[in-house]
């Protein structure tokens, strides 16, 4: 069966991304290369105008729950365009950019300047650009540190499409959850590389993308990110495919209308809104691991 097409949203929209090292290898356990994967996050999120409310850095994949702003790039001025690129890649090379556009300019070929501004801002408000700068900026200080040659990432990037709302905060949780799944730790602020454990700690990035997503999506009662590890029967102590790899999920009345909108890019004309737990809908699949299937489904 042919591979269903990334859902990007018109506009602004939240995403749950994730990505594995080929093979399934643990080459991110070293707590040095972590450094390395959150210094890149940062940089590329700054450098992309892209909003982070949560992240989990594993020892060979990674969770983000992340903002696309609604921003036209081409608006971008110069000086900010200047300033972001020496957040991603340093203040040589964006004095090097700003004299050859300069130089450029002076000699009559502002054209041929703007093209290449143009390139740069393209890179900037989008899901795609963001990942794949992000990916590629550990890459090459992985390989850099390490002197490994060879594909670094497996497949392609999984993205799932979250309706603004309460679910938010259901995929933060679940989020941060990932090492108290995998029994590397009791409660999530006890893990070092995600951001709730991150913010405890001190780090000033982790604390930014926290207090984001507080205000945003109103994290207030419910499942706390600092509190004691929900109780086993919970959802968030179980696997839930949907949450990594789906292509929608939120209330059914969103996703009913999100498969009508990107129908074309589901490879399926039976897709339908399918309860995953309760209150959460998702647009493929309705089976949590180690329980059976719901078929709750939403004409």
């Amino acid at each position: 069966m042919a591979r269903t097409r990334r859902i990007k949203a018109e506009g602004a929209a939240f995403y749950h991304v994730t990505s594995r090292i080929t093979g399934k290898q643990f080459l991110l356990k070293d707590p040095e290369v972590k450094k390395l994967m959150l210094s890149a996050l940062e940089r590329s999120a700054k450098f992309c105008g892209v909003e982070i409310g949560s992240f989990c850095l594993m020892d060979d994949h990674f969770h983000i729950l992340l903002h696309i702003p609604s921003f036209d790039a081409g608006t971008l001025p110069d000086s900010e365009l200047l300033d972001r690129i020496e957040i991603l890649a340093g203040k040589k090379r964006a004095d090097i950019l700003h004299d050859r556009w300069e130089h450029l300019v002076s000699n009559g070929d502002t054209p041929l300047a703007e093209a290449e501004k143009q390139r740069w801002r393209r890179r900037m408000y989008d899901l795609s650009e963001f990942v794949k700068t992000f990916k590629e900026e550990f890459r090459r200080a992985y390989q850099r540190e390490h002197d490994y040659s060879g594909r670094l990432w497996g497949d392609r990037f999984f993205s799932t499409l979250i309706e603004d709302s309460e679910h938010l905060k259901n995929c933060a949780v679940y989020i941060e959850m990932n090492p108290v799944r995998a029994h590397m730790v009791q409660k999530a602020t006890d893990y070092e590389w995600n951001s709730s454990g991150l913010a405890q700690h001190g780090n000033e990035f982790a604390r930014e993308c926290r207090e984001w997503l507080m205000e945003y999506a109103g994290l207030s009662g419910g499942i706390s990110l600092d509190g004691d590890t929900p109780q086993k029967e919970s959802w968030v102590m179980r696997r839930v495919p949907q949450m990594s790899k789906g292509k929608i999920l939120g209330k059914a009345a969103f996703v009913t209308e999100a498969i009508a909108k990107y129908q074309n890019k589901l490879n399926s004309h039976r897709a339908r809104a399918r309860v995953v737990v309760e209150g959460m809908f998702a647009s493929h699949g309705y089976r949590l691991a180690g329980g059976g299937a719901k078929r709750k489904n939403v004409a």
